[in-house]
């Protein structure tokens, strides 16, 4: 029985009649690419009807109070819109006024500040929910930085995990002004904070905390090493648990230097060893090393524009922000890394040269939309590695023969019926067991080909 002024549910479609693995990839695409649409036809209603009820005139609202004003729902250039218009819209999409506001003002962004992330929404390349992140991510800037986002990172839009992409967009805000990037982050600094949970049945308590990055890294570490000295000492609990329980011997300093002297002597089996006496302590010695790698290219060396810091497992921060936080770290200074030398190698190992250079130059791995950015990823040869006893040329690793892929996705290619060709350093092509085909380079993936029935029966 349907009630008046609702829609009617149906039952998703039933696929147990395709048995063709090509036709259910192409029945899934179909439908992703059916709800996109709508994601984006319900944000494009929302810009139209923002616009309908925008007033450059504003002496036909009222001045009295409670009566009805024009707002600005979006950043700087877009259009003020009479105030009580989201309310209507949004009830008739059954969401709250305060929903039906940021849905239309991320839309009347796009549209007016952020036209190539709009483009790429609207020709379904990215996620209508991507597009509308990215709006609000920009807001605060004024039209011209916006616009400098946007010509910077909308076109790739869709092309990487968001993670990756967001990573993107916030570089390109810091460059956009990195006056106001600094600002923010000295604004943020105010809400640093430990900050206790509600204790349940059990008698278990949460704890949140939130700090500049080299707080959280050396806490992180130090905890890290408290639980790893229980292990030591025998300690046989879980690794979360010993974690938790490190936390409660951090608030005696005594104890952890105590800890750490037993663990010691217990490593080096020194069972016989004298009763060990307490260390003077050296606040230096429990700093964690630092190496911080900063991109620049040639403008940014010659002050002709600002760059962008790129900490590993952090993101983009200001240049700014990353003298604050080496300040709190011992710091080692090495030599610059030349990323145009990457000379070949005979062995099947990449050397550690390579390696590096070939992780400054893109650190994520080569799978279609991979989002592994770490360091432990391993190496793969897109034409396979040939011993050199069984006749195999010299020089087989180089950068044209060079891919990172997490383990997982290492395994899949190896394993799983994918293929990769390499056509020239940085860019890979992938063939899927049901030939998809992708194209992956620095900027992203983009699938050339759909999985097709016929490599299907072929497979």
């Amino acid at each position: 029985m349907s009630v008046p002024g609702h829609s009617v549910g149906f039952m998703a479609t039933a696929t147990a009649e395709r048995t063709d693995p090509g036709e259910i990839l192409a029945f899934a695409v179909e439908q992703r690419r059916t709800a996109g649409r709508a994601e984006v036809n319900v944000l494009v209603a929302a810009v139209e009807f923002a616009g309908v009820h925008s007033f450059l005139d504003q002496r036909e609202f009222g001045p009295s109070r409670g009566v009805e004003q024009t707002v600005r729902l979006g950043g700087e250039g877009t259009p003020e819109v009479a105030e009580f218009a989201a309310a209507e819209f949004g009830a008739e999409l059954e969401m709250t006024s305060y929903a039906a506001k940021r849905l239309m003002g991320d839309g009347l962004d796009l549209q007016h500040r952020l036209p190539m992330t709009w483009t790429s929404v609207q020709m379904l390349l990215a996620p209508a929910w991507l597009g509308r992140k990215v709006a609000s991510m920009t807001r605060h800037l004024s039209r011209r930085a916006a616009r400098y986002v946007d010509e910077a990172v909308g076109a790739d839009a869709g092309t990487m995990s968001p993670g990756r992409f967001l990573d993107r967009v916030e570089a390109a805000i810091i460059k956009a002004d990195p006056a106001a990037a600094d600002a923010r982050a000295r604004q943020a600094r105010s809400t640093q904070g430990v900050f206790l949970g509600h204790s349940n049945e059990a008698g278990l308590k949460s704890a949140f905390i939130r700090a500049q990055v080299p707080t959280i890294i050396v806490f992180d570490a130090v905890v890290a090493r408290i639980a790893e000295a229980l292990a030591v000492l025998g300690d046989t609990r879980s690794v979360d648990q010993r974690r938790a329980e490190a936390v409660r011997i951090m608030a005696n300093p005594a104890q952890v230097i105590d800890l750490f002297a037993q663990a010691a002597q217990a490593a080096g089996n020194t069972a016989e060893a004298p009763e060990p006496q307490t260390p003077a302590f050296d606040p230096q010695r429990w700093l964690q090393p630092a190496t911080l790698y900063v991109h620049l290219n040639q403008d940014c060396f010659e002050g002709r524009e600002d760059g962008v810091v790129r900490m590993e497992g952090v993101g983009p921060i200001t240049v700014a922000q990353s003298c604050d936080f080496l300040g709190h770290a011992n710091v080692t200074v090495k030599p610059v890394v030349d990323l145009a030398d990457t000379r070949a190698s005979d062995a099947y190992e990449a050397p550690s040269r390579l390696w590096e250079q070939m992780f400054l130059r893109n650190p994520a791995e080569v799978f279609p939309f991979g989002t592994h950015l770490g360091r432990r990823k391993d190496v793969d040869h897109p034409e396979p590695y040939v011993s050199p006893d069984n006749g195999g040329p010299p020089a087989q690793t180089h950068a044209g023969n060079f891919a990172f892929l997490g383990r997982r996705h290492h395994r899949i290619k190896t394993h799983g019926g994918w293929s990769l060709w390499q056509p020239r350093e940085g860019v890979y092509l992938w063939s899927s067991p049901h030939g998809a085909v992708y194209l992956v380079d620095s900027h992203g993936t983009r699938k050339v080909r759909a999985a097709s029935r016929r490599a299907a029966a072929a497979g």
